[in-house]
């Protein structure tokens, strides 16, 4: 059985896969970049890499598809990458290099694709019992892993004009949880963090924080669970969701919303 995990900037620890970094930028005239590899499984395991693309959906699921038309900018044809195939001993690291190829091609605008790891399918060995004379077989779960791969090839973004959150609403609870409409007018991704901020009698708590949010569409309802410390209740009050970039990309606030409970 395989399982397939997209690493948007997020970490996936229960993988024997492990890659740093999740996420690969091509901007401001890079053409190079790399990202490493490590099997932490307990034995020898190869994989396979390729390049497939992912269509996000307005809830932010994503699907593959063998035939990205031109409006999904895919960055496939662009992309050239090395090795194609590796075997790893376990807790062992292997580079593989990416390469942006004939950039002057490229339009300006963002592309994407993901760079995908997966595990061979080689059959689970059987072993016998040897107090019940039973044949058992050791299954056990490979984790195939996905990772965006973007080029920025823009001049300028104007975030303030083009980017929006809209309709936030707060379910209370138990278990609360948050849901935003991310507006996005432009052809950019969009790539950042949530911060939510709860304000009440002149005191404002960071309530939740969500990194690796992508956006890939015109426009995607996400929905994140409020991870709030246990001092902190959700009451009459003022809610601020913010947007913001990665720290590696300054950090700034891109789009705001906020709601009264």
């Amino acid at each position: 059985m395989t399982i397939l995990a997209f690493l948007l900037g997020l970490s996936f620890a229960n993988a024997s896969l492990q890659i740093h970094p999740t996420r690969v930028i091509l901007s401001g005239g890079e053409r190079v970049a790399q990202v490493t590899i490590e099997h932490r499984g307990d034995r020898p395991e190869t994989y396979r890499i390729s390049t497939m693309f992912y269509r996000m959906s307005e809830d932010g699921s994503m699907t593959p598809t063998l035939t990205p038309e031109e409006a999904d900018r895919s960055a496939h044809k662009y992309i050239r990458f090395s090795p194609k195939k590796v075997t790893l001993e376990p807790f062992k690291e292997q580079v593989v290099r990416i390469l942006l190829r004939n950039p002057g091609a490229i339009p300006e605008a963002d592309l994407r694709t993901h760079l995908y790891f997966r595990p061979s399918d080689e059959v689970p060995k059987t072993t016998n019992s040897s107090d019940d004379n039973k044949t058992q077989m050791s299954l056990k779960a490979k984790v195939a892993v996905a990772i965006p791969v973007i080029v920025k090839n823009k001049k300028n973004y104007d975030y303030e004009k083009t980017l929006k959150l809209q309709n936030l609403k707060i379910k209370k609870g138990e278990k609360p949880e948050f849901t935003v409409d991310i507006l996005n007018d432009s052809d950019n991704f969009i790539h950042g963090n949530f911060r939510m901020y709860y304000q009440k009698d002149d005191k404002k708590y960071l309530i939740s924080r969500v990194n690796g949010v992508s956006v890939y569409t015109n426009k995607r309802t996400a929905k994140y669970q409020i991870k709030m410390p246990d001092s902190v209740k959700l009451e009459s009050g003022k809610v601020n969701l913010e947007l913001k970039l990665p720290s590696s990309e300054g950090g700034d606030t891109i789009a705001s919303t906020s709601i009264e409970l």
